[in-house]
């Protein structure tokens, strides 16, 4: 009985891996087919969507080369429309794309194109995530100076904007970045505000879920109590 039930298990597994497969193959003959057809109608804002569509689906399935490429299609097609919000956009997503293959140079031209569109759309959350992306593509080349630079613009912007998570996250780099480069003084120092802000933020969220509880407690309470006078009710009524 247990190897008829491993048996099954295993083909359940192998089976919904051929579906997915299947489906994923499916999904790319779909977009390429849907490409084919705009390009031959013209319809150009069809065609960069299909492509960030496509570049998604192979970004997924970590085929990253592919995904630039498809991501790429549908930038130089946004390039000739001006459409300026799904350029910068697509720029982050091509920055992390190259993090991600381990491409750190590439993905600091990206995040930098990405950074000037937001700095120029007034897009301050943007802004403090490529600072932090750029900062990070250093670090992982060893350029620890770099990183440091573009992590503590990220940390300004952050504290101008009161964002905790941020805040914490650009300390955890710098004092990284400080240790590997042999600052003992000003890495405890950014460890120290980084292990504080993880304490609150810990606090605070122990905190709202205290309040949720007491919250769905009390809606529970309000139900019982409703309940209970419906039943009162229909008692006094079939008396």
């Amino acid at each position: 009985m247990k190897n008829r039930q491993t048996h099954i298990l295993l083909f359940c597994i192998v089976f919904s891996q051929f579906f997915f497969m299947v489906s994923y193959a499916q999904s790319i003959d779909e977009l390429k087919a849907q490409i084919e057809q705009y390009q031959a109608q013209g319809k150009k804002n069809e065609l960069a969507n299909s492509y960030n569509q496509l570049g998604k689906i192979y970004w997924q399935k970590n085929k990253y080369k592919e995904a630039v490429e498809s991501y790429e299609k549908s930038l130089s097609i946004n390039i000739e429309l001006g459409n300026s919000n799904a350029q910068r956009i697509i720029y982050q997503y091509l920055g992390m794309i190259s993090l991600e293959s381990e491409s750190y140079t590439i993905a600091v031209t990206y995040f930098e194109k990405s950074l000037e569109m937001n700095k120029k759309a007034g897009k301050t959350q943007e802004v403090i995530s490529d600072l932090y992306n750029i900062a990070q593509a250093y670090q992982y080349q060893g350029k620890y100076n770099e990183s440091i630079t573009n992590a503590q613009k990220a940390l300004d912007k952050a504290t101008e904007t009161n964002n905790m998570q941020l805040i914490k996250s650009c300390n955890l780099m710098l004092a990284e970045n400080y240790d590997k480069l042999g600052n003992s003084q000003k890495s405890s120092e950014h460890y120290s505000v980084y292990n504080s802000l993880t304490q609150h933020l810990q606090k605070e969220q122990l905190a709202n879920l205290e309040s949720q509880k007491n919250q769905i407690q009390s809606q529970v309470n309000v139900k019982d109590i409703e309940l209970r006078s419906i039943k009162i009710r229909w008692a006094q009524y079939y008396k």
